[in-house]
């Protein structure tokens, strides 16, 4: 089943590593979103912090997972924050895969941030704990990210839609 997933992460740090990540999903047929090459990144941010959010905003269309790359910076970044604050507020399953452990362009590994984090407020004013709203964690080089990526999205996808049924 080919599904259109929205892939957030820490573009400054992170890139290479998520790229593997992309690389396996849209191999396997499967539609990404969050994915700009570094010209069009660096354009659409020299245009503003909020022409960032409209076109964070224009991925998550028709997407109904969205997939958090966590790199060593990923969740202090205001726009991967944004992108989790607009998936939550839509219904979108949230899954954390830590990518601290693919190589980068260097051949070096990281590490990946605790999902233990105040990532925002919701509508009610209270504090947003990533930990708390997502749906799953996943570690892409421990737990075989390569083989079994598809069916972690299928998992929360379909337990999302049991969850609001």
């Amino acid at each position: 089943m080919v599904r259109r997933v929205f892939f957030s992460f820490d573009y400054e740090t992170d890139l290479a590593r998520a790229l593997v990540v992309k690389n396996n999903w849209t191999l396997k047929e499967n539609e990404e979103a969050g994915f700009i090459n570094n010209a069009e990144f660096e354009r659409i941010k020299r245009d503003g912090r909020e022409n960032v959010k409209s076109w964070i905003d224009k991925q998550l269309v028709d997407t109904r997972v969205t997939v958090v790359l966590i790199g060593s910076e990923t969740l202090d970044s205001e726009f991967v924050q944004y992108g989790i604050q607009q998936s939550y507020a839509r219904g979108n399953a949230l899954i954390a895969i830590k990518i601290g452990q693919i190589k980068n362009l260097n051949k070096r590994t990281s590490f990946s941030q605790s999902t233990v984090k105040i990532i925002g407020r919701n509508k009610s004013g209270e504090l947003l704990w990533f930990d708390e709203i997502i749906d799953a964690e996943y570690d892409y080089s421990k737990h075989n990210g390569f083989e079994k990526l598809e069916q972690w999205v299928e998992q929360v996808e379909q337990t999302r839609v049991k969850k609001y049924a």
